[in-house]
């Protein structure tokens, strides 16, 4: 496999990790609406449990949206094996 080949599936598996970050995000803000209607509907009622499982999940979701190290390591061994030339 040439450097070329590989930087090509580094870069697609980069879009892929941006494409998750950001499918991530707009569930965190998923999460967000969830909850207030969640909270609107059981108003008075027994909310706790189900909002603290919203709360837990749009934690997750939060988190996985701001995985830059990931991004970070993809990006720096690209920019290596383009240093490397053809092997």
């Amino acid at each position: 496999m040439s450097t070329q080949e590989i930087v090509t599936r580094l870069a697609a598996a980069l879009q892929k990790l941006e494409q998750g970050q950001a499918k991530a995000a707009s569930a965190a803000q998923d999460f967000d609406e969830a909850r207030a209607l969640v909270g609107d509907a059981l108003q008075g009622g027994m909310a706790g449990p189900l909002l603290g499982l919203i709360d837990t999940l749009r934690a997750a979701a939060a988190q996985a949206s701001r995985s830059g190290a990931a991004r970070d390591r993809v990006q720096e061994t690209i920019h290596k094996a383009q240093g490397l030339g053809d092997f």
